[in-house]
């Protein structure tokens, strides 16, 4: 299973697809495509992309991976990591609103494109295929919209909301399983067996 560095692995695989699809038109660069927050206003990036949540999803119910002969490793626990797509403050307030909803329907459009990305291809090493992690618009109401704003202590503006998920992670832990060190049979006759019980 993928380990601790697959959420940054998804978070620059979205960066990396909207560069693909916004650069150089509307952006001339993949630099105005960045990982930020809304806290950060200088004008080197245009389209911010801000992990602001990770929740996790239950326990897989599967037995335990064998990792080694004489260790088991606990089963990886699955997690959803939400993401907001925003314009940057600095640059909203050159663009037309024409412009905006442009933007807005590209970001639209190259997530359905994409939609989702194999662990495997973020972290090569992994030994077995694993599911694919899905990109899909989270279905929350206005309101939740503009609270996650408050959280960041900005005023809300037009964004979108992205879920990435299931991401799972692997889990160090360990349980070590005793070695059998000696085996002691022992084989009665028939004879042998006859003469105890009688």
């Amino acid at each position: 299973m993928a380990d601790a560095g697959i959420i940054a692995a998804v978070s620059q695989w979205i960066v990396e697809e909207l560069q693909k699809q916004m650069c150089p038109e509307p952006f001339p660069t993949m630099d105005a495509i960045q990982l930020r927050t809304p806290l950060e206003k200088e004008n080197g990036y245009q389209l911010g992309i801000c992990l602001y949540d990770i929740r996790e999803e239950g326990e897989v119910q599967a037995s335990l991976i064998e990792a080694r002969r004489a260790k088991r490793q606990e089963p990886p626990k699955p997690y959803s990591l939400y993401y907001m797509v925003f314009i940057n403050a600095s640059s909203e307030k050159e663009l037309k609103e024409a412009d905006r909803y442009n933007i807005i329907g590209k970001i639209v459009q190259t997530v359905n494109d994409c939609g989702a990305v194999s662990p495997n291809q973020l972290q090569p090493w992994l030994e077995i295929a694993e599911p694919p992690i899905v990109l899909s618009q989270v279905q929350i109401s206005f309101e939740e919209k503009v609270k996650v704003w408050q959280a960041m202590h900005h005023t809300w503006q037009l964004s979108l909301f992205y879920k990435a998920a299931s991401v799972f992670l692997a889990n160090d832990h360990a349980v070590s399983i005793p070695q059998v060190k000696e085996v002691t049979l022992n084989m009665n006759t028939t004879e042998e067996r006859r003469q105890k019980d009688g």
